[in-house]
């Protein structure tokens, strides 16, 4: 780390080169997922109910009755499993003394977020005084 060191000698500097090389580390290190969560998805959706749609749209699609009959009670009964799930885990969260989990749950089932942008003053008058 001394290679940093001697490029340069603010700290501000030394930290943010020290830091950027230890992302690009990583990326090359640990491959990156790309997660797509829509705003209409259910907590409890996985992939592995998107797969079984899949196949149940495809057992649909080759017109086969007994082959889309299955595709459509697995995808039901993994719907039923991944529920299950869900709510166990929501459970497990207010079992214990750990406070912080118990209001992750709450958040959790209540779907509550914060609000991420607050008006400052100067937004204020921004929007009252457009230049």
């Amino acid at each position: 780390m001394d290679v940093f060191r001697v490029a340069t000698d603010n700290i501000h500097d030394y930290t943010d080169t020290v830091s950027c090389y230890i992302s690009w580390c990583t990326s090359i290190c640990v491959p990156p997922r790309i997660y797509r969560r829509f705003p209409n998805q259910k907590p409890w959706f996985n992939q592995d109910i998107q797969a079984k749609i899949r196949e149940q749209s495809m057992a649909f699609q080759s017109g086969n009755e007994q082959q889309y009959r299955l595709a459509r009670y697995a995808l039901l009964k993994s719907i039923r499993t991944a529920k299950k799930s869900h709510t166990e885990k929501l459970e497990n969260c207010y079992t214990g003394n750990d406070s912080r989990r118990m209001w992750q749950g709450i958040q959790a089932v209540t779907n509550y977020k914060e609000n991420k942008h607050t008006a400052s003053t100067s937004d204020f008058y921004v929007l009252l005084c457009p230049v």
